[in-house]
C-alpha cells in the first residue's frame, strides 16, 4: 500500500500514544545510519505522503517534546465507558539517543508490538464483548523495551540509564491464561502530549474486510463504473472519485459508512494488503480474491454451509470466523484534517503487526509501477518480515517480474512524497540491519531465492513455559482445566541442558573437522526425538550449528527440514534454493556472487534442481567463496518416501520393536538381491556402524501376514536422498553433513545408499537419540516435534496436566506416545475430574510404562484421545471433526486457513483432539479465532529478546509461529498413517483420504470455474483464465491459485471425479497457467494415475508429452487451444471439445461459428507413435520395462543405462558406470534391482530406490564383452551371455559367479530364464538355440533350424513355449518340452534382431534391420501390423497397451500404441489403403467454379483433388514438379494451372489428370497463377520480379509486367477483367491495366511484404494481406487504404467456396 504515519502512534489498546524508539540493531556497534537517525528524529512525519492524494506538508524541524508518563490499569467488568485518570510526569528527551537493553522477562518490545488485535479479543472490541478498556492507575517505571521495526518518524527511545521512563504494555488476556477477572498488568511508555482523541486510536487495526464482503463490493463497483473502465482506475482515482465522495457526507472510514458494506462483513484483519496507489484498481480486487486466498469464495455465502449431507455422501462444516484483508482504500479514513485519519496513519505499523497471516503484496508492472521502488512499500514489507517471519510475505511473480522488481530494489533509491518520510523510514531500516545496503541485500536475496520458512520447525528446539500449553484453558480434549501458575523460563545459559540432550558426541564429530566422517547420520524410529534433537542443533542462541568463531573454528550452518505432508520440502529446487539462502547470509562472498546472477534465469531454473545446485552453491562454494566449516543439516530424510500411488492399498501395518533393536528394518521384497543391496561393500573404511539386529518375532509375524505381495518401491522415489547422495556429496570437503532418517526408509535401502555415496569421501558415522540423551533427563513439560513427540515430560507432568512419575521414565521409547499421553490427554483422570459435568468415556485400564513405550502403543493413545474426543461431541460436530481429518489427510501442503474457512472447515479447529501438538493450525482461544492469535503473537515466553532466524525478529511461544497462524498441517506422520488406515484406526473415526481429495477437489474446481466466469477479459480472449500479470502479458483476469494450479487434477483423480476432470482439461486458460509454470510432468503424472481414463483423459496423454516442451512460455488459452487443434487428431475428442468451445464462445459473442467439416489428408486418430525419450548421445541398444510399468530402462552406446518415467517421458536417473556400449539391461522380478551388461565385460547391479551401482560382476577374459542378462523368476540368479560362448550363473546375493555353461561354440546373444524356473535358454552365433538346467549345469537340449545366428530368445509367459530371431529375417516358436519347432514366422526381409511376447502371450512382436517392428498373432503366425522403425530392441509393457523400441538412427526411445499399430493394419486391409494426405507444407488452395472439388499444391511436389462432400483425395497429379507454390483452376472448372519452384506454369486436364501445356519464360520460382475471368489469359507472378501474360489457348507470353522491386507473390483479376491487382515482398500492391500491360497505381502502407491479394466482387475494393499481420482495404479508384484490419494469425492462403460456406 505505501504509507505514512505521525510522530507518535497509539499503542492497539487504544490507552495512550506512544513515540517510536528505533530498529533493533544486529550489533552493538556504531552504523553509519545513526546520524541520519538523529537528525531526521526531529523533523515530524508527514501522514499526507501515506496516500498520496494530496500536497505534501512542509517539513520542519520541531522543539525537542515533552514526554508524559501515563499510568494505566484495567479492571475486570467494566462498561466501554469506563472512567479513565491520568497522572502525568514530565521528562526532557534526550539529544542523542542510545543504544537499548533487553526487556526483562515478559515485558513488551515497544509500543508498537502491542498485543494483537486478534482471536476472541479482538472480535469482543467490535461486538462489544467481555474485552475492557485499560484504567489509568499506579505503575512502577520500567525500562523501555527494543522495538521489532518501528513507525518512522520519532526519536529513539532512551535508554533507562539516561534517565527515561517508560510504560510497559501488559500482554492481553487471552495470551497470558489469565480470565478475563483477573486485573491486568501495569502498563508504561515515553509518549507525546496530544489532545484527547476524538475516536479510538485504534478502531483501524481491527477495520478488516472480509472475502464475501470484498467480492460484493467488487461487484459494485463493477456495476457502477463497468468492467472496462475499472480496469483502467488507479486505486488513487478510486480514492478520489468514489470513496472520498461516498463517504463526503460522513467524513469517515469507508467500512463505517453507513450502507455501503455490511457491518457482518467486517472484523479484524487476517492479512495485511500491500499495494502502490498507481496501480490498477480492479487488479487490486482480482488479485485478493481470485489469486492469493484463492477465490474468495466464504463459507458463509457458500450454499453448502453447515452440517448437511450431499448425494455423494460428504457433507459441508459451519463455518468459524470468516478470512478478513486490511486494505487502505477501505479502512482509512480519506477525509484531510480529521482526527481518524491522523490516527490511522499513525497506526500503520499496529496494522501490519495485527495481520496475524502476514502481507500480501500486489504488483503491477504492467502499469509501469515497480513496488521495490517505493520507500513506503518496502517498509511495509520489512515491517511484515521483521514480525512475522519469512513466510509472511505473499508475493506471486513471474520470473521477469521477479528480475525487475530485484533490480530496482534500493531503499536509498526509493520514492516517498515527503523528505521527512523518507528520511525516517531509511533511518528506521538502516537501525534495524545496520545499514541500508544490508536491509537491500537481504531481501533481495529472499526474492531471488523464495527459501522455505523453519521457524515452526526450529520453535521445537527448546522448551516452553508450563503455562504455554495450559494458557487456552482448556485441555488437547477440549475441556477446561486447572491454570498453573506460570513459572520463568530458562535462561539461555541452561537451556541447552534443559533439553535433555548430551551433544558431547556432537561436539565431538564438528570438532575432527574433516579428519573425521563426512557424515553424522541420526538413526531412529518414529517419535524417537530425531526432528526435536535437530532443531536444538540449530538453535541460532545455543545450538551448535550457529555461525560462531570458536576453538573449532567458523562454523558456518544451514538446515533443512523434510515434511511429508508439504511437496514443497521434497523439491529439489525449493531445498537447493533455502540451503543456498543460508549460506548466502553467513557468507558474505557468497551473498555478493548469487546477487550478481540473472533472477530471471534462477527463477526459471529446472526443477530437477541440478543447474541450481551448480550455480548456487557447487560453483561458488568451489571458487573459495566458503570459509570454515559448512554444516548442512537435513532432516527427516524418510519423510521424502513417495506417497503409496494413489488408489493403492497401503502395505499392511507392521509393529516394530522400538530402537535401537531395529536397525536395520526389513526390506520389503523378495529378492535374494536385497542382501546385496543392504551391505557394507563398497562403504569404505571410515564408516561407523551400529550393531544390526534381527527384527522382533512380532515384526516377522507381520512380514509373514503380509503374505507374499511386496510394495513395488517407486524408482529413485525419495528426491532427497537423491540430492544428498548425487549433488550435495560433490560439495568440497569442508562441507559436512547431518542427518537424520529412519533406518526404514526407502524400504531399508537409506542406510546402505549413504555408505556407498559417501565411501570415498569420508563415510558416515551413525548415532541414535538415545545415545545422545542425558542421564537423568529433567522434568521439565513435553513438547510437540514434527514426527518424533518432542521431549515428553517422562520425569513427571506439569501440576494439572496428570500425575507422573520420574521413575518411570527412562531414556528409550517412542517419545511421541509421551507427548501424547502427557499434552493431549493431560492424564486422563485429571482431565475427566477437571470436567464439570460431562466426563469423556473410561480410558482404557491398562496402560504401559512410558520407558518401554511402542508404536503400538502410540496406535493405542491416538485411539484413546480420539474415542475420547470424539465421543464427546454431537453427532454433526463429529461429522465436521472427520471432514476436516479427510482434508488435511488428502492435503498436499500445509493448507492455508483462508482455504479452510472458505470451504466451511475452520469452525471444526477447536473441535480437533490433540490440536496444537499433532496438528500445527491457528491458536483455538475459542469461537471465531481461527484466523488470528490467541494472545499475544509476540511475546517471549524464554524471556530477553526475541531470537533470530535469518536475522528476523521472531517470537519463541509455541503460538507466535506466522505458520501457525495461517496454515493448518497434520504435524506427525505417524498420526496420518494411523488415519488414513482403518485397520489401525477403527470404526470410530472411519476417515477416507479419498472423501478429502473429492472434498477439496470440488473446491478448487469450482474456484477455477469461477474465475473465468467472473473476471472481465481482455477484448477478443478466447480464454478468460490468464496469467498473472506480467510487462510481458498485461493480463488482467483472476488466477487460479498456485495451489490449485499444482494439485486439482490430483485431488480430482483421487477423488474419482472423471465428469469434473474432463471439464477442467476443456478450461484451456488452467492448462495455460499450469503449462506455463513447468507444471506438465506433474499433470501427466497425476491423469496417468488415473484407473480407466476416460477417451477426453487418453487424448490429452497423448498430446501434452509431445507439446509440453513447446507450451512453456504459453501465456494465455488461446495458445494452448490453437496447439490442440493443430496437433490432435481431428476424429479425437480433444479436438471436438475444442472446436465446440470455439462454437459456443462464437455463438456467445453474436459470430458465426465455422465448424470443421474435413481435415483432407489429416489423420482421425492418433498415430502409433506415442513420444521419443531423448536424452542418449548414441544409439540405443536395449530397453527393458519394470515389472510394474512405471519405468523404462535404456542401454546405450554411451556407454550410460538411462531410467525414463513412463507416465511423464522424464529420465529420473542416468546411471554411469561402464566404459563401453552397454548391450543389454534386466530387471530384476521385484523391480528392486536392475542388471546390466556392456562390451566393458562387466555385469553392473544397480539398487533402483537409489541409483547406485551396488556390484560389479566381472568376466574373466580379457576382451569378453556381455551381449545379454536375464534374472532368474526367484530373483536368486542372474545369467550373461559373453562373444566368448559361455553363459554365466551369479548368485545375486553374493555376487560369486557359481557356474559356467559351455556348450556354444560361437558368441552368446541372448539368454532368458524360464518364467516357470529351473530351465535357462540361450541363442548364439552358432545358429543353435540352447536349454540348461542351471543345477546340474547340463545341456538338456540343442533346437536347430535357423540358417543364420540367433539373435534373441523370448520365453511365452506360460513357460512352454520359446520364440527365436535370427539372421536368416525368420522368427522360430518351439516345443521346449519335446524341441520341436512348432511354427515359423516369416516377413521380414531382413535379420529379425529382438523378438518379445505379449504379457497375455498371446502375441508375438519382432524387429528386424529392414526398418520395420512387426507383431504377429502367435496362434495363426498372421502379422497383425507394422511400423517402419529400425530397432535393435523391443519390450512390451507390463499393461499391454505400449512398446518401447531402442534402435533408431537417433539415439532416442521411441514408445508406440499398440492398439494404434494394429488398428492402422486393419483399415489399411478393409479400405485397401489408408487416406493418406500430403506429406509436407500446403502452399496453395482453389476452389473449383461449382465449389464441389478443391485443388492443393505442396512442397511434396504434388498436386492433390478433393472431393469436398466426403473429404476424400479423388486425385493425385504428379509430374516432372518441383515445389508447388500455386494453383488456380480455368472459369469453366476443366483445367488447372500451377506454378513451381521449376520456373514453370502447367495446364492441367481435371478429368485425367495429365499435364497439357507447360508455359516457360519466368527466371525464377512460380510463385502465383490467376486466370482472366473469360478464361482466355493466365497471369503469373515471380520471384524475377515481373508479372507475365500467357495466351491460355497457344501458351505464348503476350505481355511482360515490370515494376515490383522484389518477388511477385500475388495476383488477382478484377471481376471485369480490366485491371489486375499484384503484392509483392517490397511491400507494395500495384494495379495494372491488363490491355495497356502497364501499372496504373501503386499503393503504399504494409511494412513487410504482402502475400495476397483479393477483390470485392463489385470490382470497387481491394483486399491485401501481409505478413505484418495487417489486411489493407484499398478503394481502387483513389488508390487509398479505406481501413486495416488487425488479425492474429497469418493464412499464406485462403480458399472460399461459392456458397461461402466453407474455407
Amino acid at each position: 500500500m505505501g504509507c505514512t504515519a505521525s510522530v507518535a502512534t497509539r499503542s492497539t489498546h487504544g490507552n495512550k500514544v506512544v513515540p517510536d524508539s528505533g530498529i533493533a540493531r544486529r550489533s552493538s556497534s556504531r552504523s553509519d545510519a545513526e546520524s541520519t537517525a538523529e537528525c531526521v528524529a526531529k523533523v515530524p512525519l508527514s501522514a499526507v505522503s501515506y496516500l498520496g492524494l494530496c500536497k505534501s506538508d512542509q517539513a520542519a524541524s520541531s522543539p525537542k517534546p515533552r514526554l508524559k508518563v501515563m499510568r494505566v490499569r484495567s479492571k475486570s467488568g467494566a462498561d466501554d465507558k469506563e472512567q479513565q485518570t491520568v497522572e502525568e510526569t514530565s521528562v526532557e528527551e534526550p539529544d542523542l539517543p542510545s543504544q537499548e537493553k533487553g526487556t526483562p522477562n515478559g515485558s513488551r518490545k515497544g509500543s508498537l508490538e502491542a498485543p494483537q488485535p486478534s482471536g476472541p479479543s479482538a472480535s469482543g472490541l467490535i461486538a462489544g464483548g467481555s474485552s475492557s478498556k485499560d484504567l489509568l492507575a499506579d505503575a512502577d517505571t520500567q525500562e523501555v523495551a527494543q522495538p521489532t521495526i518501528p513507525l518512522p518518524g520519532a526519536a529513539e527511545s532512551p535508554t533507562a540509564g539516561a534517565g527515561a521512563t517508560a510504560m510497559k504494555l501488559s500482554p492481553h488476556p487471552a495470551s497470558t491464561g489469565l480470565s478475563g477477572s483477573n486485573e491486568a498488568a501495569a502498563e508504561e511508555t515515553a509518549t507525546e502530549q496530544l489532545p484527547p482523541p476524538a475516536s479510538d486510536p485504534v478502531t483501524v487495526t481491527r477495520l478488516g474486510i472480509t472475502l464475501s464482503g470484498l467480492r460484493k463490493l467488487y461487484d459494485a463497483l463493477r456495476d457502477r463504473f463497468g468492467p472496462q473502465r475499472l480496469w483502467g482506475m488507479s486505486t488513487e482515482e478510486l480514492a478520489r472519485v468514489w470513496v472520498a465522495e461516498t463517504t463526503s457526507g460522513q467524513r469517515c472510514r469507508l467500512l463505517e459508512a453507513a450502507g455501503i458494506v455490511d457491518p457482518c462483513d467486517v472484523a479484524p484483519p487476517v492479512y495485511f494488503i500491500s499495494h502502490c496507489w498507481q496501480n490498477r484498481a480492479a487488479l487490486l480486487f482480482e488479485s485478493v480474491l481470485g489469486h492469493y486466498l484463492l477465490g474468495g469464495r466464504d463459507a458463509d455465502s457458500d450454499a453448502d454451509a453447515g452440517i448437511t449431507a450431499s448425494e455423494d455422501g460428504l457433507t459441508a462444516v459451519s463455518p468459524a470466523a470468516p478470512v478478513t484483508v486490511w486494505i487502505d482504500l477501505l479502512a482509512v479514513n480519506q477525509h484531510e484534517g480529521t482526527e481518524e485519519r491522523r490516527l490511522d496513519l499513525a497506526a500503520v505499523q499496529d496494522v501490519v503487526r495485527a495481520c496475524s497471516g502476514g502481507t500480501i503484496a500486489i504488483t503491477d508492472l504492467a502499469a509501469g509501477v515497480n513496488p521495490a521502488s517505493r520507500a513506503w512499500i518496502l517498509y511495509e514489507w520489512a515491517t511484515s518480515l521483521a514480525t512475522h517471519g519469512l513466510d509472511a510475505l505473499h508475493i506471486q511473480l513471474d520470473p521477469y517480474e521477479r528480475s525487475s522488481i530485484i533490480g530496482g530494489l534500493d531503499i536509498r533509491q526509493a520514492s516517498c512524497k515527503n523528505v521527512a518520510d523518507k528520511a525516517m523510514i531509511q533511518a528506521a531500516i538502516a537501525a534495524s540491519y545496520g545499514s541500508s545496503e544490508a536491509f537491500n541485500t537481504q531481501l533481495r536475496l529472499q526474492l531471488l531465492l523464495q527459501p522455505l520458512s523453519y521457524r515452526e520447525d526450529l520453535r521445537r528446539r527448546a522448551l516452553p513455559p508450563p503455562a504455554a500449553a495450559a494458557s487456552s484453558g482448556r485441555s488437547r480434549l477440549g475441556m477446561s482445566l486447572p491454570q498453573p501458575a506460570a513459572a520463568a523460563p530458562p535462561s539461555p545459559t541452561t537451556r541447552l541442558a534443559s533439553t535433555g540432550w548430551d551433544f558431547s558426541p556432537v561436539r565431538s564429530w564438528l570438532d575432527a573437522g574433516e579428519e573425521g566422517s563426512r557424515v553424522l547420520c541420526l538413526l531412529g524410529g518414529s517419535g524417537e526425538g530425531k526432528s526435536t534433537l535437530c532443531a536444538a542443533l540449530c538453535d541460532p542462541e545455543v545450538g551448535l550449528l550457529r555461525a560462531v568463531d570458536g576453538g573449532r573454528g567458523r562454523i558456518v550452518g544451514a538446515h533443512h527440514f523434510v515434511r511429508f505432508g508439504d511437496r514443497r520440502r521434497q523439491e529439489p529446487l525449493r531445498i537447493i534454493k533455502s540451503l543456498a539462502y543460508q549460506l548466502a547470509e553467513g557468507l558474505p562472498l557468497l551473498s555478493n556472487y548469487v546477487l550478481q546472477l540473472d533472477a530471471a534465469e534462477v527463477a526459471q531454473l529446472a526443477p530437477d534442481g541440478s543447474a541450481a545446485f551448480e550455480e548456487l552453491m557447487l560453483k561458488p562454494l568451489s571458487a573459495g567463496l566458503g570459509t570454515g566449516q559448512v554444516v548442512i543439516l537435513i532432516d527427516g530424510l524418510d519423510e521424502a518416501d513417495p506417497p503409496t500411488p494413489l488408489g493403492q492399498a497401503p502395505p499392511p501395518p507392521l509393529l516394530l520393536p522400538p530402537s535401537p533393536r531395529r536397525l536395520p528394518a526389513p526390506l520389503l521384497g523378495s529378492d535374494a538381491a536385497a542382501a546385496l543391496l543392504l551391505s557394507p561393500s563398497a562403504r569404505g573404511s571410515r564408516v561407523h556402524l551400529l550393531p544390526p539386529t534381527s527384527p522382533s518375532a512380532a515384526a516377522n509375524g507381520a512380514l509373514a501376514a503380509a503374505g507374499a505381495a511386496t510394495v513395488s518401491l517407486p524408482v529413485c522415489g525419495n528426491k532427497v536422498v537423491q540430492l544428498l547422495a548425487k549433488q550435495l556429496r560433490s560439495l568440497p570437503t569442508f562441507v559436512r553433513f547431518i542427518v537424520s532418517t529412519d533406518p526404514g526408509a526407502m524400504g531399508g535401502h537409506v542406510r546402505a545408499a549413504l555408505d556407498r555415496a559417501f565411501a570415498d569421501c569420508g563415510g558416515v558415522s551413525y548415532m541414535t537419540p538415545q545415545q545422545l540423551r542425558c542421564r537423568p533427563r529433567p522434568a521439565l513439560p513435553a513438547m510437540a516435534d514434527n514426527d518424533d513427540g518432542g521431549f515428553a515430560a517422562a520425569a513427571g507432568v506439569s501440576p494439572g496436566r496428570g500425575g507422573g512419575s520420574a521413575a518411570a521414565a527412562g531414556n528409550s521409547g517412542v517419545l511421541l506416545y509421551h507427548t501424547v499421553m502427557n499434552e493431549c490427554l493431560g492424564g486422563v483422570a485429571a482431565a475427566a475430574a477437571a470436567m464439570a459435568a460431562k466426563p469423556p468415556p473410561a480410558a482404557k485400564p491398562v496402560l504401559p510404562p512410558l520407558a518401554a513405550a511402542t508404536v503400538a502403543d502410540l496406535h493405542a493413545a491416538y485411539s484413546q484421545l480420539f474415542t475420547a474426543g470424539m465421543s464427546r461431541l454431537g453427532k454433526s460436530d463429529q461429522e465436521a471433526v472427520r471432514a476436516l481429518l479427510e482434508v488435511l489427510l488428502a492435503a498436499q501442503e500445509p493448507l492455508p486457513v483462508s482455504l479452510l474457512a472458505a470451504m466451511g472447515l475452520a469452525g471444526a479447529l477447536r473441535l480437533l483432539p490433540g490440536y496444537q501438538v499433532l496438528i500445527a493450525g491457528p491458536p483455538s482461544g475459542g469461537d471465531g479465532d481461527s484466523h488470528g492469535d490467541g494472545g499475544d503473537a509476540d511475546e517471549d515466553p524464554e524471556g530477553g529478546a526475541g531470537r533470530l532466524e535469518n536475522g528476523l525478529h521472531t517470537a519463541r511461544s509455541v503460538f507466535s509461529s506466522p505458520e501457525r497462524r495461517h496454515t493448518v498441517r497434520i504435524l506427525h506422520k505417524s498420526l496420518a498413517d494411523w488415519l488414513a488406515d482403518p485397520r489401525v484406526s477403527g470404526p470410530l473415526l472411519a476417515t477416507s483420504p479419498a472423501r478429502g481429495h473429492a472434498r477439496l477437489a470440488r473446491y478448487l474446481f469450482t474456484q477455477v470455474v469461477a474465475a473465468a466466469s467472473y473476471s472481465a477479459p481482455p477484448t477478443g480472449s478466447v480464454s478468460q483464465l490468464q496469467l498473472p500479470n506480467s510487462p510481458r502479458a498485461a493480463a488482467t483476469c483472476r488466477t487460479p491459485s498456485p495451489y490449485a494450479l499444482t494439485y486439482l487434477v490430483r485431488h480430482l483423480v483421487a477423488g474419482g471425479d472423471r465428469e469434473s476432470l474432463d471439464a477442467l482439461l476443456q478450461h484451456y486458460g488452467f492448462l495455460a497457467a499450469v503449462l506455463s509454470r513447468g507444471l506438465g510432468q506433474s499433470l501427466l503424472r497425476d491423469m496417468l494415475s488415473l484407473p480407466g481414463p476416460t477417451p477426453l483423459v487418453c487424448d490429452m496423454l497423448r498430446w501434452l508429452p509431445e507439446q509440453q516442451a513447446v507450451l512453456v512460455g504459453t501465456l494465455t488459452g488461446e495458445d494452448v487451444l490453437g496447439n490442440l487443434l493443430q496437433h490432435c487428431p481431428v476424429g479425437s475428442v480433444a479436438f471436438q471439445a475444442a472446436q465446440q468451445h470455439i462454437l459456443a464462445e462464437a455463438a456467445a459473442a453474436g459470430r458465426p461459428g465455422w465448424r470443421l467439416r474435413h481435415g483432407l489428408g489429416l489423420p482421425r486418430n492418433w498415430p502409433a507413435l506415442r513420444g521419443m525419450l531423448e536424452g542418449h548421445s548414441r544409439v540405443v541398444m536395449a530397453v527393458a520395462w519394470s515389472p510394474d510399468g512405471r519405468t523404462l530402462a535404456s542401454g546405450s552406446g554411451d556407454a550410460t543405462v538411462r531410467l525414463w518415467e513412463a507416465a511423464s517421458g522424464e529420465c529420473i536417473a542416468t546411471l554411469e558406470g561402464h566404459i563401453s556400449d552397454v548391450q543389454a539391461v534386466a530387471w530384476s522380478p521385484s523391480g528392486g534391482a536392475l542388471a546390466s551388461g556392456g562390451n566393458d565385460g562387466n555385469v553392473k547391479l544397480w539398487d533402483m530406490a537409489t541409483g547406485d551401482c551396488v556390484a560389479t560382476l566381472m568376466l574373466s577374459q580379457p576382451g569378453e564383452e556381455v551381449r545379454s542378462v536375464a534374472w532368474s523368476c526367484d530373483g536368486r540368479a542372474l545369467a550373461s551371455g559373453s562373444n566368448m560362448g559361455e553363459v554365466r550363473v551369479w548368485d545375486a546375493a553374493s555376487g560369486e559367479c557359481v557356474l559356467v555353461l559351455e556348450g556354444h561354440v560361437d558368441a552368446v546373444l541372448s539368454v532368458a530364464w524360464s518364467p516357470r524356473g529351473g530351465i535357462l535358454a540361450s541363442g548364439g552365433e552358432d545358429e543353435t538355440v540352447r536349454l540348461w538346467h542351471p543345477a546340474s549345469g547340463q545341456c538338456t537340449a540343442t533346437m536347430l533350424g535357423h540358417a543364420g545366428c540367433v539373435r534373441k530368445v523370448a520365453w511365452n509367459p506360460d513357460g512352454r513355449t520359446l520364440a527365436s530371431g535370427s539372421d536368416d529375417a525368420t522368427i522360430r516358436l518351439w516345443d521346449t518340452s519335446s524341441g520341436d519347432c512348432t511354427s515359423t514366422l516369416e516377413g521380414h526381409s531382413w535379420p529379425v534382431t529382438c523378438v518379445c511376447w505379449s504379457p497375455d502371450g498371446r502375441d508375438l512382436v519382432s524387429g528386424s534391420t529392414d526398418q520395420t517392428i512387426r507383431i504377429w498373432d502367435a496362434g495363426s503366425g498372421l502379422c497383425l501390423g507394422g511400423l517402419e522403425e529400425f530397432s535393435y530392441s523391443v519390450s512390451w509393457s507390463p499393461d499391454g497397451r505400449t512398446l518401447a523400441s531402442g534402435g533408431s538412427i537417433d539415439p532416442s526411445v521411441r514408445l508406440w500404441d499398440v492398439a494404434a499399430t494394429i488398428g492402422a493394419a486393419e483399415e489399411t486391409g478393409g479400405s485397401g489403403g489408408a487416406q493418406q494426405g500430403h506429406s509436407d507444407i500446403v502452399n496453395s488452395l482453389a476452389w473449383t467454379p461449382d465449389g464441389k472439388t478443391l485443388a492443393s499444391g505442396s512442397d511434396d511436389r504434388t498436386i492433390r483433388l478433393w472431393d469436398a462432400t466426403t473429404g476424400e483425395c479423388t486425385s493425385t497429379l504428379e509430374g516432372p514438379l518441383d515445389r508447388v507454390f500455386a494453383v488456380a483452376w480455368s472459369p469453366d472448372g476443366r483445367t488447372l494451372a500451377s506454378g513451381s519452384r521449376d520456373m514453370g506454369v502447367r495446364l492441367w486436364n481435371a478429368k485425367s489428370g495429365g499435364c497439357t501445356s507447360v508455359f516457360k519464360g519466368h527466371l525464377d520460382t512460380v510463385y502465383s497463377v490467376a486466370w482472366s475471368p473469360n478464361g482466355t489469359v493466365l497471369a503469373s507472378g515471380s520471384g524475377d520480379k515481373t508479372i507475365r501474360l500467357w495466351n491460355a489457348t497457344s501458351g505464348q507470353c503476350i505481355a511482360t509486367l515490370e515494376g515490383h522491386q522484389d518477388t511477385v507473390w500475388s495476383v488477382a483479376w478484377s471481376p471485369d477483367g480490366k485491371t489486375m491487382a499484384s503484392g509483392s515482398i517490397d511491400a507494395t500492391v500495384r494495379l495494372w491495366d491488363s490491355e495497356a500491360a502497364r501499372c496504373i497505381t501503386k499503393m503504399d502502407g504494409h511494412s513487410s511484404e504482402v502475400r495476397s491479394v483479393a477483390w470485392c466482387p463489385d470490382g470497387k475494393t481491394l483486399a491485401s494481406g501481409s505478413i505484418d499481420m495487417t489486411i489493407r482495404l484499398w478503394d481502387t479508384s483513389r488508390g487509398n487504404c479505406a481501413a486495416v484490419l488487425r488479425v492474429r494469425w497469418l493464412l499464406w492462403e485462403r480458399a472460399r467456396g461459392t456458397a461461402g460456406r466453407m474455407v
